[in-house]
């Protein structure tokens, strides 16, 4: 679960697609952007394509953010980030892969947040 002073409105969602930089990767796709909120924003969308059953959609989403979650001191306070998951994410349980991935995106959205 993604606490309440970190999701993403929806108005700032539907802006943020509009705005956001776009960031893709095996596993999923990622929108960026900046905002004046003191903490991260962000959200994981998993499409009715990917999973049919929302029970697979949820597990997804929990795996994926409780991975995002554990690098935390790596995502930057004023920016929002609303993942995509792909099939990919869904159908292999490859968590150190996925890790990795996710680490090597934020680790660069990172050090671009710093400049």
């Amino acid at each position: 679960m993604i606490p309440q002073k970190n999701k993403i409105s929806h108005l700032f969602f539907k802006n943020l697609l509009k705005q956001g930089k776009s960031i893709n990767t095996p596993y999923f796709s990622l929108r960026v952007n900046n905002h004046s909120y003191e903490d991260f924003r962000l959200a994981c969308v998993v499409s009715r394509k990917i999973a049919r059953k929302a029970v697979k959609r949820n597990l997804s989403k929990r795996r994926f953010l409780s991975i995002v979650f554990s690098h935390t001191n790596i995502l930057c306070p004023h920016m929002s980030y609303i993942f995509f998951l792909k099939q990919e994410i869904v159908t292999k349980d490859e968590t150190q892969n996925i890790t990795k991935e996710i680490e090597k995106t934020l680790l660069s959205i990172y050090k671009n947040c710093n400049r």
